[in-house]
């Protein structure tokens, strides 16, 4: 799939679910620009975008100056390829509450092959859509999903954030 067709794809996500205490954000049908590799969501607001850089999708996706960086998914191995980032409104804890989330990864699920988490927080990877098992364990990065449990490469399609 080129970065392209990720864009436009990922673009086509549209649902906003906020669910008992979870955020969750997908990226609305407008969104993407035409061959943007590098997409963002804003969860306090629910706007995502995509651009030519991680900047420019924050930046139209209007995160917020305090908002921080939670994950990014890469679709290549060793934090490499198109990405598709999260923003949350403050750290997160240093419990496992599943705070944020993501019910379907749209065009990016089963696209995941590497994630760096930021500011204390952790992913959980959920292979179906809408959190169901199987799910990994709690990640704080990972430069190849391969080697995580039974393999995550290329499984995602669901994400949980503490």
């Amino acid at each position: 799939m080129t970065v392209k067709s990720l864009a436009v794809r990922l673009a086509a996500m549209t649902t906003i679910a906020v669910a008992g205490g979870l955020i969750a954000a997908a990226v609305p049908a407008a969104a993407a620009t035409e061959a943007a590799p590098y997409c963002a969501t804003d969860v306090q607001t629910h706007k995502s975008a995509c651009g030519d850089s991680e900047a420019q999708a924050a930046q139209l996706a209007g995160v917020a100056k305090a908002s921080v960086l939670a994950v990014t998914l890469y679709d290549g191995i060793n934090y490499s390829g198109a990405s598709y980032s999260f923003y949350v409104t403050k750290d997160c804890t240093a419990g496992y509450e599943g705070e944020y989330g993501n019910p379907n990864l749209g065009a990016f699920s089963n696209k995941a092959s590497s994630v760096h988490t930021y500011h204390h927080c952790d992913v959980h990877l959920h292979d179906p859509i809408n959190y169901g098992t199987p799910y990994s364990v709690w990640i704080d990065q990972s430069a190849n999903l391969a080697n995580i449990g039974n393999g995550w490469n290329d499984r995602a399609s669901s994400i949980g954030v503490s």
